[in-house]
């Protein structure tokens, strides 16, 4: 049978899980011609010199195929390309430089704060912002980013993100201009097409540019999928704050202005890990704070499970995290709240301003987020409102909400292992960008 074997990629530190066909291992093809992921560099070693670990395989009909989908061909022109590989998730960044810029490299300085490689020219970080020579731990205007190490030792990358950049700014200064927040619950599941399924998350992010993203179930290599596509220069990210202990996490992108650091705030109730995180920004000239949470989550009936058994928590959790927003003028608070009326009761509640933006626009559609019946990946009955919208602005109104995410992805595929008539057997379904369906808002002024 088809085997995966794990191993870690000595430049990018991308963790690959290759496929091993069966004719293959027979033709007892070495460990090392295997390449990484993401940056394609070739498996140093035998697989003696590894701590690979070996499993049955219940993936995928056929394997990712990531180098086709950073390709720079027709298809794939805006998507995720890389010249130089770094981990954004490192303690000790890495910064990786082709024999051809070492040169250039040589009259640069590395930011302090998110350790971008800026031309020697420029008095700011071209991510962040941070003055050249700043101390992190001392300047006020020092926003969070997720640490990690960026070559853009090119004059020509240079001049396009300070051009973004010029082009945010004025349009930032535009009051017509709607803001487009985006809350997605991404699925944490690895194994199920990752570079195919990021790929198309990007798609959705190049199409809409929002100017606030807010991602629940973000793993580690997710993010670095993320951290690859040639979008995410344009944004700040907020730290992942997850322990060793816990799967995933939540993030916050935007590239708006930041007033202030993004915060964190655990709920104490908690025994997932779960937790608000929020960020002060500046849309045009209105201070927003903009939030992110992924409320503790139930066990569903079709997994052997009690809904009802951590709904208190969950209601505890909304509570604490509207409350702890009520201090701003404008609020935005998005996520999957895994919240289900039938158990956890109506949100009739909801009070000193908050509004729920579905129902706003569209109180008598369903809007499931999570619909084992729509998206054919799923193969459960289970359909539920889980992801929410919550917003209160005295400067903002609501101009439209959508789902997306809702179709498949071309024609992809992948194999499931299913039991039925107490028969194991594997079925073929189509695969999406998430289990879950995203939700775009956009704000305009409220004149």
């Amino acid at each position: 049978m088809a085997s995966l074997i794990s191993w870690v990629c000595n430049v990018c530190t991308f963790k690959n899980s290759n496929q091993f066909i069966q004719d293959v291992i027979e033709q007892k093809e070495r460990a090392d011609a295997l390449k990484c992921e993401v940056c394609l560099s070739a498996k140093l070693g035998s697989s003696k010199d590894d701590t690979s670990s070996k499993q049955d395989l219940s993936g995928s009909k056929r394997q990712l195929s990531p180098s086709a989908a950073f390709e720079d061909d027709e298809k794939s022109s805006k998507l995720p390309r890389f010249n130089e590989v770094a981990n954004p998730m490192s303690h000790d960044p890495i910064e990786i430089i082709r024999p051809e810029k070492k040169a250039k490299a040589k009259n640069m300085w590395n930011c302090p704060a998110c350790t971008l490689l800026n031309p020697a020219s420029a008095s700011r970080c071209g991510i962040c912002d941070t003055k050249r020579g700043s101390n992190p731990q001392s300047d006020s205007d020092l926003t969070e980013d997720v640490p990690m190490a960026i070559s853009s030792s090119s004059s020509s990358s240079s001049s396009s993100s300070s051009s973004s950049s010029a082009k945010d700014s004025a349009a930032n200064r535009n009051s017509s201009e709607p803001l487009i927040y985006l809350t997605w619950n991404l699925w944490f599941n690895e194994s199920v097409k990752l570079v195919d399924r990021m790929n198309a998350v990007s798609e959705v992010i190049i199409k809409h540019r929002p100017h606030v993203m807010c991602f629940q179930e973000v793993t580690s290599s997710i993010l670095r999928l993320l951290w690859l596509s040639s979008w995410f220069r344009e944004y700040k990210c907020s730290k992942p704050t997850n322990s060793p202990l816990e799967p995933y996490f939540v993030i916050i992108l935007t590239r708006l202005p930041t007033v202030r650091p993004a915060v964190t705030n655990p709920f104490e109730n908690s025994m997932m890990g779960r937790e608000i995180v929020s960020w002060k920004v500046k849309f045009q000239d209105i201070d927003l704070t903009v939030a992110t949470s992924h409320l503790e989550s139930p066990i569903p009936v079709y997994q052997g499970g009690n809904p009802k058994a951590l709904s208190m928590e969950r209601k505890s959790q909304l509570k604490q995290s509207l409350k702890q927003l009520c201090i701003n003028t404008n609020s935005v608070f998005g996520g999957d709240m895994n919240w289900n009326e039938a158990e956890d009761g109506s949100l009739v509640w909801l009070r000193k301003g908050w509004m729920d933006a579905w129902t706003q626009l569209y109180p008598d559609k369903d809007g499931f987020t999570y619909d084992g019946k729509l998206n054919k990946m799923l193969q459960n009955r289970f359909r539920n409102r889980l992801d929410r919208v919550f917003y209160r602005c005295s400067d903002l109104k609501l101009q439209s909400i959508q789902m997306i995410g809702t179709n498949q992805i071309g024609d992809l595929t992948y194999d499931k292992s299913v039991t039925r008539k107490r028969k194991k057997t594997t079925i073929e379904l189509p695969v999406y960008p998430s289990d879950h369906f995203g939700l775009l808002c956009s704000f305009v002024r409220n004149h």
